[in-house]
């Protein structure tokens, strides 16, 4: 079972390496990555992973949020370069874990009449307001919720991975696949999920915004329905100077996580962690 994660990132230097390490303990067998145009630790990081040869490389320099463009360039590789039995589309901030801690025997189970499966996601919440510890995310955020929305109250959006296949493009955000040979048959296992590290610090997240929406309106082609999360933020927070405000926002005290627990909103779920410090 040859597992193909690709890789789509800028300036994740706090969180790739511990991404790349995480997947690989996983069971992915190969890793392709687009560096778009990083200025950070993130280059080097991805660099010494080619060294190892567990990563093909692809330096992306242009500033105009192309993911759709960029991630099927590299589905496209794991198809007919690598021959990838499967394909998993991934942002740097995203693990995707199952039950076994075990991708390729998820995978062998997979009905072989089905090319495509959608993945739910969920997001680990921000580290605490009264938390102070020295470390890396995963030491420090392992509570995420139950069901994640988005920031205008909708569900998040599956993610996709599939089997290798001809003449196919991923839309962006990984959200959908489009074929104009195969017929698609998809599943939504209960088995497979994605949990989402988006907010890990007021500077990381303040850079994500910025460059993200920046990258955005770069792209004069894309709909400006595209990342309406980010350009929300950052037309009424980023740009108004009140970012550190809405970030604290997102953030709960300890009083406020125990209540959230209770509820069933918040859940624990240690399985990054776990994995990483095996």
């Amino acid at each position: 079972m040859f597992i193909i994660l690709t890789l789509l990132c800028r300036n994740e230097e706090d969180i790739i390496k511990h991404n790349i390490d995480y997947h690989l303990k996983n069971g992915v067998s190969f890793i392709i990555a687009t560096d778009n145009g990083s200025t950070d630790g993130t280059t080097d990081i991805l660099r010494y992973y080619e060294s190892l040869g567990l990563l093909h490389y692809i330096f992306q320099p242009e500033y105009t949020h192309d993911q759709s463009k960029w991630v099927t360039h590299m589905a496209h590789l794991a198809c007919s370069k690598y021959k990838a039995d499967w394909i998993l589309h991934c942002d740097a901030d995203e693990f995707w874990c199952t039950s076994c801690n075990n991708l390729p025997s998820f995978f062998q189970s997979i009905p072989l009449s089905t090319n495509l499966l959608y993945v739910k996601r969920n997001n680990f919440i921000p580290p605490l307001i009264d938390d102070y510890s020295p470390g890396p995310f995963f030491r420090k955020q392992i509570y995420r919720e139950s069901n994640s929305k988005n920031f205008f109250g909708d569900k998040l959006p599956d993610k996709v991975c599939h089997r290798s296949l001809n003449n196919i493009s991923v839309t962006d955000g990984n959200h959908d696949l489009v074929s104009k040979e195969s017929i698609l048959s998809s599943l939504t296992p209960s088995e497979l999920d994605i949990v989402h590290y988006p907010v890990r610090s007021l500077h990381q997240f303040t850079n994500k915004i910025k460059q993200g929406v920046e990258a955005l309106n770069n792209n004069k082609h894309l709909s400006p329905l595209t990342g309406s999360t980010w350009r929300h933020i950052y037309n009424h927070y980023y740009i108004k100077g009140s970012l550190p405000e809405y970030y604290k926002s997102l953030t709960l005290t300890s009083l406020e996580l125990s209540s959230q627990l209770n509820l069933g909103t918040i859940v624990v779920d240690t399985r990054v962690k776990e994995l990483l410090t095996k």
